[in-house]
């Protein structure tokens, strides 16, 4: 397995993965250089090395007369293995406390079925799938639509999504209008299936950092630019028609 496919599991994006790789090999290196070398605007290296500092990967060194980044010691990813784990730890521990909760409040009262769900990364992309033809089936009672906004790193992340997606036989007749970044990924997929139900429009002035897809009665959030992915299904009719509403518009005001 490639280290560039081992970065793409730590939540990096092409481009982020070419400036740290880039810093791997040259060492400490000035933005402006990195920008040269890789041909990616500065603007973007800004955004990208940030993005890196965050997750541990990189050092910023600002002691000198001008910026420098630098790769992170080896030793020093280990705190981005802590730092996912005591995340992870500490969203067990809210569902557990909701579920005491819930358990209690329920054994004295009737109440619905939680409408809510959330969902960690390690069954994140299981559940889409088990739960899709649920979603199909409800859209086929609405407009038979997926609406919604797309962070392009859904698609980086979960490759073979769209490949597995328009196979399943019961998609037959359900459109997807989404509006998503502008990222290399995300064109590639639009030509990939453009003889499909796919028009996925690219957003020039917003950056959308999650996905929010509707579809029927259910309202799907999923966030995967950085670890540990999550996601969140809420199963409400009034909230999926107004957010419908509300997304519709996005995408027929965004160009194609």
């Amino acid at each position: 397995m490639t280290l560039s496919t081992n970065l793409k599991k730590l939540g990096l994006n092409n481009k982020e993965i070419e400036i740290y790789l880039t810093l791997i090999k040259k060492g400490s290196t000035s933005p402006t250089d990195l920008a040269k070398i890789t041909k990616i605007n500065r603007a973007t290296i800004y955004s990208s090395a940030k993005n890196l500092q965050n997750k541990g990967l990189i050092i910023e060194d600002i002691s000198g007369t001008k910026t420098v980044l630098t790769p992170a010691p080896a030793t020093q990813l280990e705190q981005i293995i802590k730092r996912g784990e005591k995340e992870l730890e500490e969203k067990k521990n809210t569902i557990n406390d909701i579920v005491e909760e819930l358990n209690m409040i329920t054994s004295e009262k009737k109440y619905p079925v939680p409408k809510i769900r959330f969902v960690d990364e390690s069954n994140l992309e299981n559940f889409i799938r088990e739960n899709m033809e649920k979603w199909i089936q409800s859209m086929r009672k609405s407009d038979s639509t997926w609406w919604g906004t797309q962070d392009h790193t859904f698609s980086e992340n979960f490759t073979e999504f769209n490949e597995w997606y328009w196979k399943r036989p019961y998609v037959g007749g359900i459109k997807m209008h989404l509006v998503t970044n502008e990222a290399g990924i995300e064109k590639v997929l639009e030509k990939r299936f453009q003889k499909q139900e796919r028009d996925v429009r690219f957003a020039d002035s917003m950056n959308f950092t999650s996905s929010v897809w509707v579809g029927g009665e259910y309202l799907i959030m999923i966030v995967t630019r950085n670890r540990p992915f999550y996601l969140f299904e809420i199963h409400d009719a009034a909230l999926a028609d107004n957010m419908r509403e509300v997304f519709k518009n996005t995408w027929k005001n965004t160009k194609k």
